[in-house]
């Protein structure tokens, strides 16, 4: 078993944060972990929290992350996002149609180091 062989690459390490609570039955997939995966293989699922919650729960995402860590592939992922993140637009959607939508499943993060 090789565990998450990401090195050091950090879901942490981007300029988006996860505004989504943790999942209290799997400690193991941090919410920036799930934002991570959804937006390296789903991205317009982070346009609100309603949908990300509906892909990561219809899609198992925490089982899939967690068969990736086991394989030692998550390290990639983790690399995508990262190039991913610098480039994610501020708001997918805009305007009056998509007022009730909710906020997105992260924000921006706008400290400097």
């Amino acid at each position: 078993m090789q565990g998450n062989s990401s090195g050091d690459i950090s879901a942490d390490e981007t300029p988006v944060v996860a505004n989504i609570e943790p999942d209290p039955t799997s400690p193991d997939v941090p919410p920036a972990e799930l934002l991570a995966w959804v937006g390296v293989h789903a991205p317009h699922f982070l346009s609100s929290r309603r949908s990300f919650a509906l892909y990561v729960r219809g899609w198992n995402v925490v089982d899939k992350i967690r068969r990736a860590k086991r394989e030692g592939t998550f390290a990639a992922v983790l690399a995508r996002w990262g190039s991913l993140a610098v480039e994610l637009p501020r708001m997918w959607r805009s305007g009056r149609m998509f007022a009730g939508i909710g906020p997105p499943a992260y924000t921006h993060d706008e400290c400097d180091p």
